[in-house]
């Protein structure tokens, strides 16, 4: 009987022969397990070779990290705290909560809640401390229409 880890061996060295093109028959002999063997592995597959999932690069944050940014923001933690709680720089922190989340909530305020383009254009210029100016909606004319027009 083989030990967990020789199992693993086998198994990847099976899967390894069976993705180069070899039968069922030629790689499990070449594995070294019973045919069943192979063919049970190949069941739980469903049928296919299994795929190994792509490392990540590191260069972009993980979902995990941006919760885990949002999270300890919310509980009061600083940028540099939070570099040093998730492993990565206080640019990097500082960067992800300056454009996916606020300050206050390290979320992003949900503008879009709001139906219309003029009142979500209100509701951001409200938000930024702006005062909103009405757009022009027709001509000269209607500009004319709604002012007094000195003599």
């Amino acid at each position: 009987m083989s030990t967990k880890k020789e199992l693993i061996v086998k198994q990847v060295r099976f899967w390894v022969l069976m993705a180069g093109g070899s039968t069922l028959t030629a790689a499990c002999e070449a594995a070294g397990v019973h045919r069943a063997t192979g063919r049970k592995w190949r069941q739980a597959a469903g049928g296919l070779i299994p795929r190994q999932r792509p490392v990540l690069s590191g260069r972009y944050l993980s979902l995990e990290e941006r919760l885990q940014i949002a999270d300890l923001r919310l509980g009061g933690a600083g940028v540099r705290a939070i570099a040093v709680g998730i492993g990565r720089t206080p640019a990097t922190v500082s960067r992800e909560l300056r454009r996916n989340g606020s300050a206050a909530t390290g979320r992003r305020p949900e503008v879009r809640a709001v139906r219309g383009p003029e009142a979500g254009r209100a509701a951001r210029s409200q938000a930024q401390g702006q005062q909103v100016r009405p757009r022009r909606t027709g001509g000269r004319g209607a500009i004319e229409a709604v002012c007094e027009v000195e003599p």
